[in-house]
């Protein structure tokens, strides 16, 4: 039980750095160059004659002289080649830019509010400072606010833990669940608190409307943030000047809940001393009113 504790410590650590995360919030090509080629060769003209040959008359009285052979016709010139017609590119058509606005409202996961629901959510940073480069990967379903399953993956650090009413059990690196001692402050390993990794976006935030779609039965409006305008205000950075931003944030949100209920985004970065910076995250809220109710792990 002692080295379950130091297991569960060490974690707790891990996850509060990870936890200096939480704060993010977001606040023509040129025409093809005219190719034109127009090659016209030399006109040939050439007359070929040919003399008449000379008169043959036979010896004979009687004989009539051979006909005269008539000159060879003059061979015609060769027509003319005309130029070859101008080859013209025409230039590329310009794509049109989705005009952008403020994203508007977004509010945050309450598993309060939202009390039954399934989660994953991935997430790798790199270059990031403070807690450095981390990987994380977390899975929760809740069924009731009291009722919930939580596995986390942080940086090869495995946690599993379950909350059933005031009962809470735990398992570390893939071992056997066990039950806590009663009284056990299980808070730090709460839905609420992994939710705080996920970057929050200002309603000012200016993005592209990319119109309606349904996400897993429910209407979500897609909006889109570009790398540039996300990293002016993450505050993982800590106000580091960075280059070369690239890459994309789209995010779907609830039209009813005005949470989002899809975020993926890849985005890189050159940070100030050179190096390369990266924050992916795969986010994915299904399943909302319809999880199976979570039950205790079969112990040992």
């Amino acid at each position: 039980m002692v080295a379950q504790r130091r297991r569960f410590i060490a974690f707790a650590a891990g996850l509060t750095l990870m936890l200096l995360l939480a704060a993010c919030s977001v606040g023509g090509d040129d025409n093809t160059p005219t190719a034109t080629t127009a090659s016209s060769e030399p006109t040939a003209n050439v007359t070929v004659e040919t003399e008449a040959s000379p008169t043959k008359a036979e010896a004979s009285p009687e004989a009539v002289a051979s006909p005269t052979r008539s000159a060879s016709p003059t061979a015609e010139a060769s027509p003319t080649r005309s130029a070859s017609p101008t080859a013209t590119v025409a230039a590329s058509p310009t794509e049109t830019a989705v005009p952008e606005s403020a994203i508007g409202e977004i509010v945050q996961l309450d598993p309060n509010q939202v009390p039954n629901f399934t989660l994953a959510i991935k997430i790798q940073a790199t270059g990031i400072g403070g807690p450095g480069d981390a990987t994380i990967d977390y899975q929760i379903e809740q069924s009731a606010t009291d009722r919930f399953h939580l596995k986390a993956d942080n940086s090869g650090t495995q946690l599993e833990l379950w909350k059933i009413g005031d009962e809470s059990y735990i398992a570390q690196a893939g071992g056997d669940p066990a039950p806590q001692p009663e009284g056990t402050d299980t808070t730090l390993f709460s839905p609420s608190t992994f939710l705080q990794l996920v970057p929050n976006v200002a309603s000012d935030t200016n993005a592209q409307d990319l119109g309606t779609e349904t996400i897993d039965g429910r209407t979500a409006e897609h909006r889109r943030v570009t790398a540039e305008t996300f990293l002016q205000q993450a505050s993982f950075l800590g106000g580091a000047a960075v280059t070369n931003p690239e890459g994309e944030l789209d995010i779907w949100v609830d039209s009813e809940l005005k949470t989002p209920l899809k975020m993926e985004g890849d985005l890189s970065w050159t940070t100030a001393d050179g190096g390369d910076g990266k924050f992916a995250i795969d986010y994915q809220l299904t399943q909302i009113g319809s999880t199976p109710e979570v039950q205790a792990p079969a112990t040992q």
